[in-house]
């Protein structure tokens, strides 16, 4: 394995290898995290023990891992918790940065912040304290680089950290903004008040904090529904004759290989409902959505980017960023006559409609949950579009939006609130909609009646 041969590797073919070093070799067993052709990060054996490997392989990788290992060792004498560095190996192409193994650690991101003990939020905010004490600013601030670990909280991603004589009450309060615009929006309003009750001292207004952190939340969203259609480290993009698609990095070759088979095949799978336009299929684990329609309004709605199936794929991907619960799409095939096949994992559920009809009590039970969704896109000036019960799938405790094609987003408030009411009152509707017949059920159910 050299570095013309690490920068080819994707999620798709990524297979465990070995890559010898100058000190001896490293047996890389997991990869961890991976931006194709620049760098990864991996837990690998080096000279028997286990280690956390960043492995950097971009144009400029020696001051990429040189100034990760330097920002490590400023983060340690500001008194911030980090994995302790074990090496650094330089070598034609490639540099690599090897870390003490945290067994058992978790990414704190996995953890919901209401669920985060006590304990944890108190050493969350001291690490963030210590680090602003210490003008040490992390350009790229959100919970995926801290893992917990048992003895603590450590701060496991230096490579975007600015080092400074003096950071202004601004920045300090800029760089907090960005870690709660960058946390899912059901986690935003407990983490900032976290950052309010115990990192006051590093703000300057709480109105200027919220403001700030409603602004990066737009700017995130306009960034990453910017980039979903494009060939980016999360999407891959495939070129046919007559058509392009769009694949999910992530899926191993077994999936890949399934999904793109229905998107060139939907009609494979077995038919679920068939409409005028548009055909849902299923097979297995997954649902395909076929848009039938070949018009030139549709090629002209592709071209604008406003096609349901680009409106389906890009939010699907956007919620899923930002911790809404849909299904995140895997491959979209967008062909030039204006029709479209999407592919999305199944998601098993009841309908919401149905709940309603046959449950009413859980259906209510259920409504604050979805009504709280609600909210939280309204927050981030997102709107489904279609909020009827039947694209509402209810599992145990979990419930699920389905079928956005009529999803948008705006940075213009006054668009983005319209849009909000009619989504709410097209919720409320569905309680006159669908008629409370649990009692019918109910009688069934004593009778035996089917």
């Amino acid at each position: 394995m050299n570095a013309d041969a690490l920068r080819q590797i994707s999620w798709q073919d990524w297979r465990p290898f070995r890559l010898p070093l100058a000190d001896g070799e490293l047996d890389v067993r997991d990869c961890l995290r991976l931006l194709p052709g620049k760098r990864m990060a991996c837990r690998a054996i080096h000279d028997g023990e286990e280690v956390f490997a960043k492995l950097c392989f971009a144009p400029d990788h020696r001051r990429a891992i040189a100034g990760e290992a330097s920002n490590l060792g400023r983060l340690a004498d500001a008194g911030v918790r980090v994995p302790s560095v074990r090496g650094v190996v330089e070598q034609p192409g490639i540099s690599v940065l090897l870390l003490e193994w945290l067994p058992d650690a978790r990414p704190l991101a996995d953890i919901a912040v209401d669920d985060w003990p006590g304990a944890l939020a108190a050493d969350f905010c001291h690490q963030l304290d210590s680090m602003l004490a210490a003008n040490l600013i992390q350009d790229d601030l959100h919970l995926g680089n801290f893992l917990s670990a048992g003895d603590g909280l450590y701060v496991v991603d230096a490579g975007d950290i600015a080092a400074l004589e003096k950071v202004s009450v601004g920045r300090r309060r800029d760089n907090l903004a960005l870690l709660c615009a960058q946390a899912p929006l059901p986690d935003q309003a407990r983490l900032t008040a976290l950052v309010l009750a115990h990192l006051g001292g590093h703000i300057d207004s709480e109105s200027r904090l919220r403001d700030a952190i409603q602004t990066k939340l737009l700017q995130r969203i306009r960034h990453a529904n910017g980039k979903w259609l494009r060939d980016c480290s999360a999407v891959a993009l495939v070129a046919q004759a007559q058509a392009t698609i769009h694949l999910d990095r992530t899926l191993d070759p077994a999936a890949r290989e399934t999904v793109m088979s229905l998107l060139d095949h939907p009609e494979q799978a077995d038919t679920l409902k068939q409409g005028s336009r548009i055909t849902v299929y299923r097979q297995a684990n997954w649902i395909i959505k076929h848009y039938r329609q070949a018009s030139l309004k549709m090629q002209v709605k592709q071209a604008l980017g406003i096609h349901p199936a680009q409106r389906s794929w890009r939010f699907g991907w956007t919620w899923h960023l930002l911790g809404l619960p849909t299904p995140r799409p895997v491959g979209l095939k967008r062909c030039r006559d204006g029709s479209a096949v999407i592919v999305f994992p199944f998601q098993p559920g009841e309908r919401y409609s149905e709940v309603l009809e046959y449950h009413r009590q859980e259906g209510n039970r259920i409504r604050p949950a979805l009504e709280q969704d609600l909210a939280h896109m309204g927050q981030a000036q997102l709107w489904h579009g279609d909020v009827k019960a039947q694209n509402i799938l209810v599992a145990g405790e979990h419930t699920v939006w389905i079928d956005l094609d009529a999803a948008g987003w705006s940075r213009w408030p006054t668009r983005a609130r319209r849009h909000h009411r009619k989504d709410v009152l097209r919720f409320a509707h569905n309680w006159t909609q669908f008629v409370d017949r649990s009692g019918e059920v109910d009688t069934r159910a004593r009778t035996g009646e089917e």
